[in-house]
């Protein structure tokens, strides 16, 4: 079937295309806002030197913050422009995932997971922000799929391409790989394949190098407290949650069970299968060996043998994902997107082979069937927040976010333009960044740290529940018998401007 994977290649385009036009001039929003959009400015005005990504506590590689600040230069700088550029990260992550698991399944594998993965809702909310995860997951996916297609040189590359967007990318998904050469007989000793993937670790070295002989420091700004755990209890408990978020969350958990039950199937019909060995697992791990073809579907032959690579290659990048994110202690959903690719098709890998020959079109609607299970995480009605809440949510939810943003910004700057404006964030740079696209002029924005009474000034003070200096704004109006003069809501998410008498 030739005409197979353009079609999917078309449906894969037009899915991208239509989940990002509605996010095509959208303001920026937290980690787009305060670090990606200011820092490419910053290199703009100082004509990229030095080639540093500022306004972040981390020693973040500065490609994509460069890409946006190049295609300003070339384009204009408008939002538009920034959100085009990460148009193709989407299609480019779906489209390596199809790959990816056609040429360890088949086409009915590949399609399943490139879609599963284009319908997780932290992927969505990705595609309306400027930022590195969703491109860094469309580089490693390739990275990857060029590995298991043992071109080396071309995943030495595309693996750089993502360290040089953010320091954990080597650490997974190369690092692991690493780990699956020295553990596969026959090519422990392949120093080619161990000088491609230590390829992005010197350049992220030679960064970091660069990046402490222009700021002083190396990974962390001084004073920036990283939250490692400590202690088997703490360790333990790190590592539940990390597994929790990325394996389980918003549906996932059906996908792991199915392929659980799937690979329990296979033991239980033929129980030769557990005295087999474990390591190196073949390529197409799940599939019978080729004297019973006959019996029960089996991996084409475009992909036994294909590769020396077996699914061990998918495997290590998220056992390796999982602990690095544990140990360090800090983790958001989207800094684990990349894993996701290898974690579908792998789960996929299992239940298809539990289906037997015809087993395509079963795949299919119990892919479909899921894809509907994560449309009902992408924007889900929620509760009017009632305690204070320090990290984005991972769907949907940060358009509501922008839109009390938006309005409330509208209002301030139509009715109190000159006025005094107290807050914390988001509105620090929602008032006072026009760029960000939420007023048209900076307006006298300041923080609630910085709060004095000035009896001939009318003063605001914002509060919500989204960052955490707003305690502190909470207690300027308890402490001033401030009384509320407007409240702006979407879908639970709030923002309420007091006066100060």
């Amino acid at each position: 079937m030739w005409w197979a994977d353009p079609i999917t290649y078309a449906c894969i385009a037009a899915y991208g295309l239509a989940v990002w036009w509605p996010t095509r001039a959208l303001p920026y929003y937290w980690d787009s806002a305060t670090f990606v959009v200011d820092a490419a400015r910053q290199l703009l005005a100082t004509g990229f030197h030095p080639f540093i990504a500022t306004h972040s506590d981390f020693a973040h590689p500065p490609l994509l913050v460069a890409l946006v600040a190049l295609s300003w230069k070339v384009f204009g700088e408008s939002r538009e422009v920034a959100h085009a550029l990460m148009l193709p990260a989407l299609p480019a992550a779906m489209m390596a995932t199809y790959r990816l698991g056609s040429r360890t399944g088949d086409r009915s594998v590949g399609a399943a997971a490139a879609f599963l993965f284009g319908g997780v809702a932290v992927v969505l909310a990705e595609v309306g922000q400027v930022y590195m995860d969703l491109p860094i997951a469309a580089v490693l996916a390739w990275g990857l799929l060029a590995w298991m297609s043992d071109r080396p040189g071309r995943a030495a590359v595309l693996f750089t391409a993502a360290a040089l967007m953010k320091i954990p990318a080597p650490l997974t998904v190369p690092g692991a790989l690493m780990l699956v050469v020295a553990a596969t007989p026959g090519r422990r000793r392949d120093a080619g394949a161990y000088l491609a993937l230590a390829v992005p670790f010197a350049v992220d070295a030679l960064w970091l190098a660069y990046h402490a002989a222009v700021t002083g420091w190396f990974v962390w700004r001084p004073g920036r407290r990283v939250p490692a755990p400590h202690g088997l209890l703490d360790r333990l408990e790190a590592l539940r949650s990390v597994v929790a978020w990325l394996l389980l969350g918003q549906w996932r958990w059906a996908l792991l069970a199915a392929a659980v039950l799937a690979f329990l199937w296979k033991r239980v019909r033929r129980p030769g299968l557990l005295t087999q060995r474990l390591w190196p697992l073949p390529w197409a791990c799940p599939w019978p060996p080729a004297s019973q073809a006959g019996q029960e579907f089996r991996a084409p032959a475009r992909a036994r043998g294909a590769s020396p690579w077996g699914c061990e290659a998918l495997l290590a990048p998220i056992v390796a994902g999982v602990a690095l994110f544990a140990s360090v202690g800090e983790f958001g959903l989207r800094y684990g997107i990349y894993l996701l690719p290898p974690y579908l098709v792998l789960c996929l890998v299992q239940v298809r082979s539990a289906l037997g020959r015809s087993g395509g079109a079963l795949l299919g609607l119990a892919a479909g069937a899921l894809f509907a299970g994560f449309a009902t995480t992408w924007h889900p009605r929620a509760e009017r927040t009632a305690s204070y809440v320090f990290r984005p949510d991972e769907n949907l939810a940060y358009q509501d976010m922008i839109a009390i943003g938006r309005r409330s910004a509208r209002w301030l700057e139509t009715k109190h333009a000159d006025d005094e404006i107290y807050g914390a964030g988001p509105e620090a740079y929602e008032l006072s960044e026009p760029w960000q696209g939420y007023v048209t002029r900076p307006l006298g924005f300041a923080r609630c740290i910085d709060f004095e009474r000035h009896p001939g000034a009318r003063q605001l003070v914002l509060i919500h529940a989204y960052h955490p200096q707003q305690p502190l704004c909470r207690r300027i109006i308890e402490a001033t018998g401030a009384e509320a003069l407007v409240r702006f809501e979407a879908n639970g998410k709030w923002v309420e401007v007091w006066q100060v008498p």
